[in-house]
Parts: C-alpha cells; sequence; structure tokens
C-alpha cells in the first residue's frame, strides 16, 4: 500500500511538471515574447568543406534567428558566400574589393545593413565580394584568399579581424566543426594540418571546441565538450531557450588575466605571445601573398581596444601594412545621442549603427588609399 501511494505521487508530481513545461512552452510559442534565439549558424546553413572545414550551402534563400534579431533573410550564391553571384571578370571601370573574415564580415544583420553593403552603396564604383564566413579564424581567411578569393583578381583585400581569431587560429575543432589550421615550427615556418579536414562534427562525438594539439600545452582546458541533448533542447524549445538566455544575461563575466610589462622588450606569458605571433605571421602571410598581385591590403580592428591589438598595430604599422580601428573606443566617438549599443546584447556582433559607422571608417580609408593608387 505504502509503495502504491508513493508511487502515485511521484506520478502525479511529475504530470503536475510535465503539465507546467508543456504550457510554458505552449504560451511561450503563441505569445510572441521575445525570449532570445539560437542562431546554430554552424550546421543549419554551412556544410562541410574539406579545405575550409566549412562553408555556407550553396544557392540557399531562407530566414534566421541570429540570437538577438528574428527573421533574418539569409541567401548564398553557388560559392557557398552570402553575397551576390560572384563572376570572375572584373566589371569596367569599377575597383574590386574582397573583404576576408569572421561573422563580423558576414553580418548578423540584414544584408542592406552589412558593412560590405554599405560601402557598396556609398562608393558606386566598387565592386565588393564578400568573402566572410561565421566561426573562420584567420587561418581560414588565409586558405580563402589561396583558393577561392585570389581567382577574382581584386585591386584590394581586406582582413576582418576579432579578438576570438587568436584562439581560433590555434584550434582544430570551432563551435563543434573540424577546421584546418597551420602548425608554428621552431623554424618560424606555418605548416597546414588537418587537411583534408575531418569530416567528424560535434554531433558524432560531443566536442564543441579542441585546441590543436601543438598548442594543447598553452591551454588549460584544451577540449570542450556540450551536452548534445542540451544544445538540441535549446534549438528546439523556446522554454529551455528561454533558460539558457536568461543566464547567459545574467552570468558574471569571465576574468580575465592581466599581463604586465613596463617596455617592449618585457616577457608576455607564452599563451598571449603564442596567439599574438601566429596571428602576426598569418597576417602578414597574407599580406604578402596579395601584394604580390599588386593589389593592396588593408586589415579592419573589431570588438574592444585590447593590449594585444595595439601590438599588433604597431606590428603593422612597423611593416607598412594598413589598418582600421574599428574597435569599441573608435566606434563610440561618433555614435549618434539616439544610438545606445554597439553591439548586440547576446551575439556581441555590431548592431546596425555600428556597421554604419564602420562602413565609414572603412570607407575613409579605402577611398584615400584609392586615390594614392590612382
Amino acid at each position: 500500500m505504502f509503495f502504491k501511494k508513493v508511487t502515485f505521487m511521484v506520478c502525479t508530481v511529475f504530470g503536475i511538471f510535465l503539465l507546467l513545461v508543456v504550457t510554458a512552452e505552449i504560451f511561450l510559442r503563441i505569445s510572441g515574447i521575445w525570449i532570445g534565439r539560437h542562431t546554430d549558424t554552424m550546421f543549419k546553413v554551412m556544410q562541410y568543406d574539406e579545405n575550409l572545414g566549412w562553408r555556407m550551402k550553396p544557392n540557399i534563400s531562407t530566414q534566421m534567428d541570429l540570437v538577438d534579431v528574428e527573421n533574418i533573410p539569409v541567401r548564398s550564391n553557388s560559392l557557398g558566400f552570402r553575397d551576390k553571384e560572384f563572376v570572375l571578370e572584373k566589371p569596367s571601370g569599377k575597383l574590386r574589393i574582397v573583404f576576408l573574415g569572421d561573422s563580423f564580415a558576414w553580418g548578423f544583420v540584414r544584408e542592406e545593413e552589412r558593412l560590405t553593403n554599405l560601402l557598396a552603396v556609398q562608393q558606386g564604383q566598387w565592386d565588393i565580394l564578400n568573402f566572410g564566413i561565421p566561426g573562420y579564424g584567420t587561418d581560414q581567411s588565409l586558405l580563402v584568399w589561396e583558393t577561392l578569393a585570389s581567382k577574382y583578381k581584386p585591386d584590394v583585400v581586406v582582413l576582418t579581424i576579432y579578438k576570438n581569431d587568436y584562439v581560433d587560429n590555434a584550434s582544430v575543432v570551432n563551435d563543434g566543426r573540424q577546421k584546418p589550421y597551420f602548425e608554428w615550427t621552431d623554424q618560424n615556418e606555418l605548416i597546414l594540418k588537418n587537411v583534408p579536414v575531418d569530416k567528424k562534427t560535434f554531433w558524432e562525438n560531443g566536442i564543441f571546441n579542441q585546441i590543436a594539439p601543438p598548442y594543447q600545452k598553452f591551454y588549460p582546458q584544451p577540449i570542450q565538450k556540450r551536452s548534445r541533448i542540451l544544445h538540441w533542447l535549446v534549438k528546439n524549445s523556446n522554454l529551455v531557450r528561454w533558460i539558457y538566455t536568461l543566464s547567459r544575461a545574467h552570468r558574471p563575466a569571465p576574468a580575465v588575466q592581466a599581463f604586465f610589462y613596463t617596455d617592449k622588450n618585457s616577457l608576455l606569458d607564452e599563451r598571449t605571445f603564442l596567439q599574438e605571433r601566429l596571428l602576426d605571421r598569418l597576417v602578414k602571410r597574407l599580406a604578402a601573398e596579395v601584394r604580390s598581385t599588386n593589389a593592396q591590403f588593408v586589415v579592419v580592428f573589431s570588438g574592444d581596444m585590447t593590449a594585444s591589438y595595439q601590438r599588433q598595430m604597431e606590428s603593422l604599422k612597423t611593416a607598412g601594412i594598413l589598418y582600421v580601428d574599428g574597435t569599441t573606443p573608435s566606434i563610440a566617438r561618433f555614435l549618434k545621442s539616439e544610438e545606445k549599443d554597439i553591439y548586440y546584447k547576446y551575439s556581441g556582433h555590431w548592431t546596425p549603427g555600428a556597421n554604419e559607422i564602420v562602413a565609414r571608417l572603412v570607407g575613409d580609408v579605402l577611398s584615400s588609399l584609392v586615390h594614392r593608387v590612382s
């Protein structure tokens, strides 16, 4: 009798809980309350690429929820990039500009609100091709140039950089997909590894992020796993996604280790030194390859200004490489009084207003560069 009562109580409590969960799920679905959206660009619109790790599925036209904004139209051309169809032959009388980079180039906004599209409208004589792909490191941007973008013979190449490139460049798995990487050898050479790229994804092995073998000793947690069940629930359940969004909004900012130095000869910690030198080598290799085609090369820095960025900028200046400061302080100087945000709250990407400001900053540099070249 006691066992039956306990069983009945457990079943009753579970039934009530299940009813509440279902009711809450239905309410959130029909109420229209904004709850944050699960992007999952890596698996919804991306596909495997043996040389690059991934790129967009070709010729798609769909709508996506990009975390902070909903129902954003997303399309791709036959090459798998979020842009118009690329034509090899350069339009007569136009200057061709290629953009490389990650989601800041790809744009977490509508196409017409994006940096490259705004530039194309402002400068009708510029033929702009956007080769940006979410999740790409500088290493993958270099490979995009070497395998695809260089074929379009641009006059100018613009590379966007974000602070997560430091980790991306040292990774072999990013957001659940495997990627190529370069090993920086003791002989100061960059050796391409993991090509063709392994097809295994997060859904097969549960690995969401992984540092490449040569660099694992510099990271306390080189392999990050994630529950595939929780990932699926966040993707498909409004209730779970709402809880997840709230937890992200109110969690404390991660602690950042400070690196102190008094002069240019002071030593940084090994990991920071590795990250900065690896990015520096990749950028300068790309710059050299671009310049060998008689094209101009420009770097755009995005995100918060950091000590690492300052050192990278100094290195580029010494090497005679042009760059645009698209970091937070630079953008904030041009914000209108009615504009509050440079970045979306949850995804951390440029808002439409920030894209406009960066387009102005980049446009000024490119216009000056084009004038000097002419």
